[in-house]
């Protein structure tokens, strides 16, 4: 796998991060899709950049516009990333052997990007941790297309546990749903995600099923299952 096999799609309703995020992003991706989901945001600026396509979805919802976002790729593995994911310099693996999911699970500080200026609460970062074969996120984001994206987010890690999932050192900041969130979540999404919770693990790589034990039995508490 080389970068040039990668696209990352970011899906965006401020335009607080993206100038910062693209700045991280650009120096390592060739192809970038930037989802904008609010109508009366104007990012016609990111299209001076050749490397970035820019869509507008209109406000149908984050899951949404990264589907619309993901169904533009070309490329065969795509990295998907909130407003607010920054990566560390050097973040994509290299000379590495095809797999359909790339995950990290190395903690980094993120300094050297600015971040830790006056104008970014480092407290707030995310890094977006997975990179995955195109065709394998279009199932997914159909599945969980209309979920939050707190729920979406253990989606992720429960639907990509039956392709074959390796590790790459890397950056991951990002915890699945917390408890302040569930408030967000309505009756019907709860549900479903009470049953995806409940469904038996179908995960061989023993370092992502620890992963993925661990916030099952984080978030089966959290939903009182």
């Amino acid at each position: 796998m080389n970068t040039s096999s990668i696209t990352g799609v970011i899906t965006t309703i401020t335009y607080r991060y993206i100038k910062k995020q693209l700045e991280c992003v650009l120096p390592q991706l060739n192809n970038v899709i930037v989802c904008c989901d609010n109508p009366d945001l104007d990012l016609s600026s990111l299209t001076r950049d050749p490397r970035i396509t820019l869509i507008n979805t209109g406000g149908v919802g984050q899951s949404k516009a990264r589907l619309e976002g993901v169904r533009r790729v070309k490329t065969e593995y795509v990295h998907v990333m909130d407003d607010d994911d920054f990566l560390c310099r050097n973040f994509y693996p290299s000379n590495i052997a095809r797999a359909d999911v790339w995950f990290t699970q190395n903690i980094a500080l993120l300094r050297g990007w600015g971040l830790e200026t006056k104008d970014f609460d480092i407290t707030q970062v995310n890094v977006s941790c997975h990179i995955v074969r195109t065709s394998i996120m279009l199932e997914c984001l159909e599945v969980c297309q209309d979920f939050t994206n707190q729920a979406e987010d253990h989606v992720y890690y429960d639907y990509f546990g039956k392709f074959d999932v390796r590790e790459f050192d890397g950056s991951l900041l990002r915890l699945l749903i917390k408890e302040r969130h569930l408030k967000t979540l309505n009756e019907p999404l709860l549900d479903a995600l009470k049953r995806i919770i409940s469904e038996p693990c179908r995960c061989t790589n023993p370092r992502y099923r620890r992963i993925l034990m661990k916030y099952r039995k984080v978030n089966k508490r959290i939903v009182c299952i």
